[in-house]
C-alpha cells in the first residue's frame, strides 16, 4: 500500500473490515491481526474526509477492542467516533450553507433580470 493515495490505500483495510463483519470473525488472533489495517483505513478516510466510512471503521474498531477486552482503546475509538460525527455535521452544514448562497444568488439574478425587462 506504500506510495498509493489515501483513497486507494483505504480500500483494502475497509474490505478486510467488511469481511470480518460478514464472517462474524471472533477469533482473538484474527481480531488482533485486523487492528493495524483498520487503523490505516480510519486514518485514510479521515485524511480524504470521507466521514461516513471513517465512522464505520471507528465503530468496528470499538467493537473489536471491546471483544478483546481492550477497554482504554475501545473508549478512545468511541471518542474518535464522536469527534468524527461532529466533523461530519460541520461539513454537512457548510455544504448546506454553500447551497443556500447559490440559491440566493440565483434568485437575485432572476429578480434583476425580471426588473430589467420593464
Amino acid at each position: 500500500m506504500a506510495g498509493r493515495d489515501a483513497g486507494a490505500s483505504s480500500l483494502l483495510p475497509n474490505t478486510l473490515c467488511l469481511t470480518l463483519q460478514a464472517d462474524n470473525v471472533q477469533s482473538p488472533a484474527s481480531l488482533r491481526e485486523a487492528i493495524p489495517y483498520l487503523k490505516i483505513s480510519e486514518a485514510d478516510y479521515l485524511k480524504i474526509e470521507i466521514y461516513a466510512a471513517a465512522r464505520r471503521v471507528q465503530y468496528v474498531l470499538s467493537v473489536v477492542y471491546n471483544t478483546l477486552n481492550m477497554k482504554a482503546e475501545r473508549d478512545a475509538a468511541v471518542k474518535r467516533l464522536g469527534e468524527t460525527e461532529e466533523k461530519s455535521k460541520v461539513v454537512s452544514g457548510e455544504a448546506a450553507d454553500a447551497q443556500m448562497i447559490e440559491i440566493i444568488n440565483l434568485v437575485s439574478e432572476v429578480g434583476v433580470g425580471l426588473a430589467a425587462r420593464e
